[in-house]
């Protein structure tokens, strides 16, 4: 939330006095970004899991989850 400006005069100018106060979400940032960094770039179970249901011919791939991602990427790609 923004404070009202407040002026006064010094040595004959006028000065303008900004204040800002941040959210508690911009305080919450550097501890998402810590908790990110500690997390495993790849999920090992997860991929384990894949890994067997490929084994045994059961993955199925959901075409329009894969289609519904590809548009939605174009679309940040576009805008971006």
């Amino acid at each position: 939330m923004n404070e009202p400006v407040r002026s006064q005069q010094v040595g004959g100018h006028l000065v303008t006095e900004d204040k800002v106060s941040l959210s508690t979400k911009s305080e919450d940032m550097p501890l998402a970004k810590n908790t990110k960094a500690a997390l495993p770039d790849i999920r090992e179970e997860q991929v384990q899991a894949l890994k067997v249901e490929i084994k045994k011919g059961t993955y199925k791939i959901n075409s329009a989850a894969v289609a519904d991602k590809m548009v939605k990427e174009s679309i940040i790609d576009f805008f971006a």
